[in-house]
């Protein structure tokens, strides 16, 4: 009961590394102090909030942020693995995002205390007044301002509990208590004809009377008698009472009164549908121990190719030698894919123009004979000369040999939520619909979603064998084409 009367203490929680954390009272004002001369992080955590976040990714985000204090305030909108819908003025539906990874917005500073505060131990040791926390955030921040110091606020992606709100605090409780990590603490005494299922966490001098019914999570107080024939479910009881032939169900149970809470489930992340597989698996590790190597080779045995077709492509056409285009790889990640030049500079703007035209089903975008292409281009795409560069996403680990095709957000969120399995594994510079599509009208995009959720399904070194076989035998029918 100490650490939980400790979780909903109305203070300001300091703690030197975010996994170490020491609670203040509140009655007087915090002085906190560095010691040694290593720039640490001073974190402040507000008590009246219990929040999920990803605290290695923050600590990044204050190392790069150019401030003295920064405030963190917790906004589950910008999770990642969700859709974001976005309207125009009149209400219709103008595009759909799918996010795969955390945001971080900047915010204007809160009124009253942030969810986190993170203070340089540089500025505690120039501005020793700063180290006395008063009790309104705005006299602090009105302190730093006197200083010259530069605060920021930023919204981070993730879940915070506000420990003073009963559907919250008791939503936390469900979430916490049901954890496999969370011992059951049993009441002192327990009448032999009472039931307890669930988690249940008691405190001192605790007695369960005759035919009581405890549905965790529950937690109950010190010297708490839960009488007769009471019914207890997912409620928090207090210190110091007596309960008798009495039930409560999702509610604060104090000296003061009862709080009711109406049911809610509270929002957390969207478990994404991203697959995994044991790390002494193929696709574990053998397979990227195989891209490596395989990589290596083509790099090492294409450097003449390099040469030859970087002085034809500046040649024919001004501009760079190699295109980089963003695209989303393993999990969502954003990378840039690397392929010779084969079109002109600014083909990118030219595409929405050329929609109206477009040959392919879906988000795609493909014409046999592109305006685009400049003079050696098409040469180039009709051999796959121009995606050898993507050997070098492979080193890199960005993308594999073999795998789904590498795809930009814009045609990914054309994709209902259950195919982003394709996005398990790293994309391939070839793959399962390079060599199997048909091409057939209407059904192009289909059958790209259907054969990269089937190869990630059935990923074995015998299908890569395979596809790369039917790769090795469509480039040199492209090849023998070209004369």
């Amino acid at each position: 009961m100490n650490k939980f009367r400790f979780m909903i203490h109305d203070s300001i929680i300091l703690s030197s590394e975010i996994n170490d954390i020491s609670s203040f009272s509140s009655d007087n004002p915090i002085r906190i102090s560095s010691n040694g001369h290593k720039d640490n992080k001073i974190v402040l955590a507000n008590a009246r909030y219990v929040t999920e976040l990803d605290y290695k990714h923050l600590e990044k985000v204050f190392n790069m942020a150019d401030a003295d204090i920064l405030a963190i305030e917790v906004d589950a909108d910008l999770c990642g693995f969700r859709e974001k819908i976005a309207f125009n003025s009149t209400g219709n539906i103008v595009g759909l995002r799918r996010i795969f990874s955390d945001s971080i917005v900047p915010s204007s500073m809160p009124d009253d205390w942030p969810v986190l505060l993170f203070i340089s131990s540089n500025v505690l040791r120039n501005c020793p007044e700063i180290g006395i926390i008063p009790e309104k955030f705005s006299d602090f921040i009105n302190l730093c301002t006197r200083h010259s110091l530069t605060s920021r606020c930023l919204r981070v992606a993730g879940i915070s509990h506000d420990l003073y709100c009963i559907n919250e605090l008791l939503d936390y409780l469900e979430k916490n208590l049901t954890a496999k990590t969370i011992s059951t603490s049993l009441p002192s005494v327990i009448a032999h004809n009472s039931i307890i299922k669930g988690k249940i966490l008691a405190g001192n001098n605790v007695i369960i009377g005759q035919n009581t019914l405890l549905i965790g999570p529950c937690v109950i107080g010190d010297n708490t008698v839960i009488g007769d024939n009471a019914i207890i479910r997912n409620s928090i009881i207090g210190h110091n009472l007596n309960i008798n032939d009495e039930t409560y169900q999702h509610c604060f149970v104090s000296s003061a009164g009862i709080e009711s809470a109406s049911y809610t489930v509270r929002m957390t992340k969207k478990n994404h549908l991203f697959k995994s597989w044991p790390w002494y698996s193929y696709a574990g590790s053998w397979k990227r121990l195989i891209d490596i190597l395989f990589a290596f080779i083509i790099l090492l045995m294409s450097i003449p190719v390099f040469i030859i077709v970087a002085i034809a492509i500046k040649y024919s056409s001004p501009g760079p030698v190699f295109f980089k285009h963003k695209r989303q790889g393993l999990h969502g990640k954003d990378f840039y894919c690397i392929k010779f030049r084969t079109m002109i500079v600014g083909a990118d703007d030219i595409q929405d123009q050329l929609r109206k035209i477009n040959e392919v089903d879906g988000p795609q975008f493909k014409m046999d004979d592109d305006p685009r292409v400049n003079a050696i281009g098409k040469f180039l795409r009709d051999t796959c000369i121009d995606e050898i560069p993507q050997f070098i996403n492979v080193l890199k680990g960005e993308m594999s040999v073999i795998g789904p095709r590498p795809s930009p957000e814009k045609e990914n969120t054309f994709c209902a939520y259950w195919r982003d399995a394709r996005l398990s594994v790293r994309p391939g510079i070839t793959g399962l619909w390079q060599v199997m599509r048909t091409r057939k009208e209407g059904q192009d995009f289909q059958e790209w979603v259907i054969h990269d959720t089937s190869y990630v399904k059935n990923i074995s070194l015998k299908n890569d064998i395979n596809i790369c076989l039917l790769t090795v035998k469509h480039i040199f029918k492209s090849i023998l084409e070209q004369f």
